[in-house]
């Protein structure tokens, strides 16, 4: 039988390299975004998409009881939407694609809001999530009130939300290892995740 810090460790892995390779792409399809832009979010979909099922799958695997264990595969199913969205919403017409993304912003909003409320999470660990929270309904607004963006500009937003999000799982792993680090004994413990 697994135990739940192995299962966090790998979690906290995952989430470094799912976080380092979007930052990289999203950061490289901006600052060269003619020639990089598709194949990079491309990538990130992918990505994303895999890192999401293998989260689910981490999820699944932790013990049941264990804190934290239905936000790692809600997480996960919001990755595997978040990959799916940045590889499908550029391809459909602009009057599809803006509401997809608005409302991807605004769920993941409820989602760090929600976590924020609900978790035994430091005041600091709250006030990052807000803040996300708030991020995430500023670029939603600034996407619905530039409606008349062209294709380009959503695929170069694409980009940089995608180093943002990456930079913002980097953040949540380092802070999963300094937890899970901190265990001294084995056997099954209580953590509350910090979804993004």
């Amino acid at each position: 039988m697994t135990t739940a810090r192995s299962e966090y460790q790998r979690l906290w892995h995952t989430l470094v390299g799912r976080g380092g390779v979007m930052v990289v792409l999203g950061v490289a399809a901006v600052w060269w975004p003619e020639p990089v832009l598709v194949a990079a979010l491309l990538s990130v979909g992918v990505l994303a998409s895999l890192f999401g099922i293998y989260e689910v799958s981490i999820g699944a695997a932790l013990p049941r009881g264990t804190t934290g264990r239905t936000v790692v595969v809600a997480d996960g199913i919001l990755t595997l939407a978040f990959g799916l969205m940045t590889v499908g919403a550029p391809a459909l017409p602009l009057f599809l694609s803006l509401p997809i993304v608005i409302g991807w912003l605004l769920l993941y909003t409820g989602v760090a809001v929600g976590t924020a409320m609900i978790s035994k999470l430091s005041r600091r660990l709250r006030v990052t999530l807000y803040a996300w929270g708030a991020i995430n309904v500023l670029l939603a607004v600034i996407v619905a009130l530039y409606a008349e963006a062209t294709i380009f500009a959503l695929l170069v937003f694409g980009g940089a939300y995608a180093a943002l999000y990456g930079a913002w799982q980097v953040a949540v792993a380092l802070w999963l290892r300094h937890e899970v680090r901190g265990w001294s004994m084995p056997g099954p413990h209580v953590i509350a995740v910090a979804a993004p």
